[in-house]
């Protein structure tokens, strides 16, 4: 990884309770489930996605 913002992106994934980054059908389950009804009691997250 290299480039612009790399090194951040880099200690954000090493840090992240999983250590790798997401997939996009992950990303995809997060954001139907957080705009699904199941939801409804989430009053507020962080979910950052990168494409």
């Amino acid at each position: 990884m290299s480039g612009h913002g790399a090194e951040g992106y880099r200690k954000m994934i090493d840090t992240s309770a999983a250590g790798r980054v997401g997939t996009t059908d992950e990303a995809a389950t997060a954001a139907a489930f957080l705009l699904g009804p199941d939801a409804a009691f989430v009053t507020g997250t962080t979910c950052s996605s990168t494409a």
